[in-house]
């Protein structure tokens, strides 16, 4: 997948839930002033899109995450915070290799 392609699926989602967050707020308006509902029960259910929401934001969140991290690896890319680790593995090892030289030197 590229990256254009994963930017416009991210934009869509969140398009998607803008728009799907405002019908919902106003369809839950309309049930209150019908008297369909009371203010705690819109309450209620603004509260419960808004965990599910958050919940879809983080999955959505996460594959987007995954999906960056493949592109990455078939471009034969790496992350810096990937990058940074093997620099840190490399150091140590590194020190490691310099003490054992220098105990063989003696």
């Amino acid at each position: 997948m590229n990256t254009l392609t994963l930017e416009k699926l991210v934009l869509a989602g969140l398009g998607g839930a803008l728009v799907a967050k405002e019908q919902i707020e106003e369809a839950i308006d309309k049930l209150v002033n019908r008297g369909e509902l009371n203010r705690e029960q819109a309450r209620s259910l603004v509260d419960d899109f808004s965990t599910k929401a958050e919940g879809e934001k983080d999955r959505l969140e996460t594959r987007g995450r995954e999906e960056l991290r493949k592109f990455f690896a078939d471009m034969n890319l790496v992350f810096v915070d990937d990058l940074r680790k093997l620099e840190a593995r490399l150091a140590v090892l590194e020190e490691k290799l310099e003490k054992v030289e220098t105990v063989g030197a003696r």
